[in-house]
């Protein structure tokens, strides 16, 4: 999947996955709630990929990505 790099791009996607609707996700339910959702989604890791282990040199790389989905 490509794309969701704006805030709408990314929350009409939460809305269709869990089919919210756009009122219900930004009144209905807390903000931190849908982060905390968000953040214990499961993820597919292909065969072959390493982890990802942070340090310093990649601290900022790793962060600038984590908020382009947010």
């Amino acid at each position: 999947m490509k794309g969701l790099r704006s805030p709408y791009g990314q929350r009409g996607a939460i809305c269709q996955h869990f089919g919210w609707t756009w009122d219900y996700l930004h009144h209905g339910i807390a903000w931190s709630i849908v982060e905390r959702i968000m953040i214990d989604l499961p993820t597919y890791v292909k065969k072959g990929d390493e982890d990802l282990v942070l340090t310093a040199d990649n601290a900022e790389d790793i962060m600038n990505y984590v908020n382009q989905m947010m």
